[in-house]
């Protein structure tokens, strides 16, 4: 599946990901005696606001190799899921089987080297049932905002350099699915940009509704003169009841670094755009034909608040409303 649409958002921060990047600072939140601590965990101890779609998280400040395990329980009842850890053994993660319950109560417990650690949390109210019309309705998407899970170290510097935000318009919407066309808005604002075109998500799986989720193979990104394209998309979220934003989103993809090393003025080829990468932990992998030259996006905790106004379709900058706005 392969749509054409003008995505410059994500382009920039795909370079902005090539060429810059540093370390997160630990806030370490425990010293056990076994020299393994806890810097942070997902979500946070006592927050309200948990997805009820999000894995849970311990970050620790060193590897544990001795098998850590995470426990869910809910009231007491255990919750069903899979513990999984990163390669470097240094996140654990739990998988619930099913989503938890909205604005319900629940309380993760860490098995470690240093023992028994837990948190407790509850989530938001994401996942009541859909009570509003989302025909026509249009979201902010602001990617300063979110968690960059690949490439890490990039998400505070996303903020400095994007400063046009994506417009999400609910088009149509069926029992099974959802469609939504995008745009971009104009510099430091949400007003869409009529200069730039709109482009077509395709149709998102909402048979789990509130929650919706794209995915395809393949899109293109025109960006500046140049057709990028970005595989194996990814976007996912879930709409509040009133409809008033969405939230727990996730947007993700693969870029050729060899299709967007001219966009990026610190780097001549793309193997050194891959090298830049690697030095703050996030290698290139291999493309469809063997090379490791691809670079991937996963950023979630997007949240879209609803916008006032629609999306409407911009062809190009042939739009009479560009000329006006360009005219004075």
């Amino acid at each position: 599946m392969t749509s054409k649409f003008s995505f410059a958002l994500i382009a920039s921060t795909l370079a902005l990901a090539v060429s810059c990047g540093e370390e997160k600072e630990d806030t370490q939140i425990e010293d056990p005696g076994c020299g393994v601590g806890i810097d942070e965990t997902v979500p946070a101890a006592d927050a309200t606001d948990a997805y009820y779609r999000a894995d849970i998280e311990f970050h620790l400040d060193d590897a544990d190799d001795s098998g850590a395990t995470i426990a869910l329980t809910q009231g007491g009842t255990d919750v069903p899921g899979t513990t999984w850890l990163s390669e470097d053994n240094e996140v654990v993660y739990f998988t619930p089987d099913m989503p938890l319950a909205p604005s319900t109560a629940y309380t993760a417990t860490l098995t470690y080297c240093t023992g028994d650690a837990s948190i407790n949390f509850t989530t938001s109210d994401l996942g009541t049932t859909l009570a509003a019309d989302l025909l026509t309705n249009t979201y902010v998407i602001d990617l300063a905002s979110a968690r960059f899970v690949e490439p890490p170290g990039v998400g505070e510097l996303i903020g400095e350099f994007v400063t046009m935000n994506v417009l999400v318009g609910v088009t149509a919407i069926t029992t099974s699915s959802i469609t939504m066309m995008g745009a971009l808005s104009v510099e430091g604002g949400t007003d869409q940009d009529w200069c730039t075109p709109t482009f077509d998500f395709p149709a998102a799986d909402f048979m789990a509704a509130p929650y919706f989720s794209v995915i395809a193979d393949e899109i293109t990104l025109s960006v500046a003169g140049y057709d990028i394209p970005l595989k194996d998309l990814e976007v996912s979220g879930t709409f509040a009841s009133d409809g008033s934003y969405f939230g727990g989103a996730v947007l993700g993809g693969t870029v050729d670094a060899r299709d967007i090393v001219e966009m990026i003025d610190e780097v001549d080829t793309w193997e050194d755009a891959c090298g830049l990468t690697a030095s703050f932990g996030a290698p290139c992998v291999p493309c469809d034909d063997g090379v490791e030259a691809c670079l991937t996006l996963l950023a979630d905790q997007i949240v879209a608040e609803q916008n006032p106004g629609q999306v409407l379709e911009v062809v190009g900058e042939d739009d009479p409303r560009c000329k006006e706005d360009t005219s004075g």
